[in-house]
């Protein structure tokens, strides 16, 4: 069994994988990339007669941990001498085969974005009625003539 177990690792086998129900087999010279993904928000800005109101959101990372207890098994194959006689009824010559697999756990994570608030930016407008007070002239003329009788009107005709 040892001798079967280290030919299959020499032919690039790693083992079992109790998450997919199939063995893994390990590919030489082939690399696998992980993105590295941000996201960024632009928030523009505007101006108004009241003021200004900008709002920015931004990403931090802190390292968290968390700790997981992982169980292994191993088979093992122990020969052990005996000196016995065959005993009646045992059939010393059948073919048997036994096999045992061997397992192990490893850490699986997993990770969601959650929404956990929001920032409202609300405009709100109103209407209003005023009253502008000014003053305002205007020019009158009053016409003397001395050949008419009397004074004339500001429009300029007889009284």
């Amino acid at each position: 069994m040892d001798e079967s177990v280290e030919s299959w690792r020499k032919e690039g086998w790693s083992g079992y994988s109790a998450a997919t129900g199939t063995a893994q087999r390990a590919q030489e010279g082939t690399s696998q990339a992980v993105q590295e993904v941000e996201e960024r928000l632009r928030v523009g800005k505007r101006q108004v007669n009241s003021g200004r109101v900008k709002v920015r959101s931004y990403v931090i990372e802190r390292p968290v941990s968390e700790s997981v207890n992982l169980h292994s098994e191993t088979v093992q194959v122990e020969r052990r001498p005996v000196d016995r006689a065959v005993g009646a009824g045992e059939d010393a010559f059948k073919e048997r085969t036994i096999e045992a697999q061997a397992t192990s756990e490893e850490a699986v994570v997993a990770k969601e974005a959650r929404v956990t608030g929001e920032v409202l930016v609300r405009k709100e407008g109103s209407d209003r009625t005023e009253t502008v007070k000014d003053k305002v002239r205007s020019t009158k003329v009053d016409v003397d003539d001395d050949k008419r009788s009397g004074r004339t009107s500001p429009s300029g005709r007889g009284a």
